[in-house]
């Protein structure tokens, strides 16, 4: 929680505008920021050229600090939900980064902290040690926060560091998968697809519990995040998942003992690559068993 105190301006005006106090119409702007769309008129300068009536950042850091000197402790303290403190980090994250000054620039990787949260768990992540520990300082002055450290495993994902970058993995995953169909004493898989298989749709021999198929077939779905060379098969098996039958079933778990192979490999992000974006495509004339049109496939990796 946090509290906050106010002091009344000496010159206790009304806007005519807002109907708000301690400044006029013709200053409004300058106060509480200008809207994203707002046209600003330019005017001659006096050696002939031409300056903005945009606030400069200086202009817009002296405005704040000169409303910050009005703040005293003397007065009623006001206490802020939470919900009254998530709405004001809102606002403030929409006023520091929908700037448009020209004097500003942006280097492609921002070091400022992208915060994801899932249920009681958040991950912070920067290119800027400091950042991250400025942030944690200020949710920790409003909420009760354990660190627990560097990411290391998250929604199934498990994050392994080294020097040279990361691996994210989903080893555990794997196994436990392996363990909940019934294949650990398997014997593992080669390939992830028969080569020259082909899969139509058909009545006969149906699954009698689809849903165990399709639940089997979105955690395969799940896995392509670190495994993307099984997307092809698991593209192919999802077209069924109205009506499986034995067959897709056998397709399925033969993917699942291709992971048996090496269930901790996974995707590494090298810390030194440079940023690129690298497409994929590949097209088959006439390849669909039933409907004798053709496939086009295509994958994206960037970084």
């Amino acid at each position: 929680m946090s509290t906050m105190a106010v002091k009344k301006v000496k010159n206790d005006v009304t806007c005519f505008h807002c109907g708000k106090p301690r400044h006029v119409k013709a200053n409004y702007y300058r106060l509480i920021g200008f809207p994203p769309n707002f046209k600003f008129i330019k005017y001659k300068g006096n050696a002939g050229g031409s300056s903005s009536s945009k606030p400069t950042l200086a202009y817009q850091v002296s405005t704040i600090k000169a409303i910050a000197e009005n703040v005293a402790d003397d007065l009623s303290q006001i206490t802020l939900s939470k919900e009254q403190v998530h709405k004001l980090m809102t606002l403030l994250n929409d006023q520091i980064h929908g700037t448009t000054n020209p004097n500003i620039s942006f280097s492609p990787i921002s070091p400022r902290p992208q915060v994801n949260v899932a249920g009681r768990c958040i991950i912070i992540g920067s290119t800027s040690k400091l950042l991250i520990d400025q942030l944690k300082v200020t949710l920790s002055s409003y909420f009760k926060l354990k660190d627990l450290g560097n990411l290391q495993y998250f929604l199934s994902l498990e994050i392994a560091r080294s020097s040279k970058g990361i691996v994210i993995s989903q080893r555990k995953f794997v196994l436990e998968m392996l363990e909940e169909y019934g294949l650990l004493g398997s014997k593992p898989s080669s390939i992830p697809v028969a080569v020259n298989l082909k899969m139509v749709h058909s009545d006969e021999n149906l699954l009698a519990n689809p849903t165990c198929y399709r639940q089997l077939i979105g955690k395969l779905m799940y896995i392509t995040l670190t495994r993307p060379y099984i997307s092809y098969g698991v593209q192919m098996l999802t077209q069924f998942m109205d009506k499986p039958i034995e067959v897709h079933m056998v397709a399925a778990n033969k993917i699942l003992k291709y992971l048996k192979n090496s269930p901790g490999q996974g995707l590494f992000l090298s810390k030194h690559s440079e940023l690129q974006l690298v497409p994929f495509s590949n097209s088959d004339w006439a390849d669909c068993s039933e409907t004798k049109r053709s496939l086009t496939g295509f994958c994206v990796f960037l970084g």
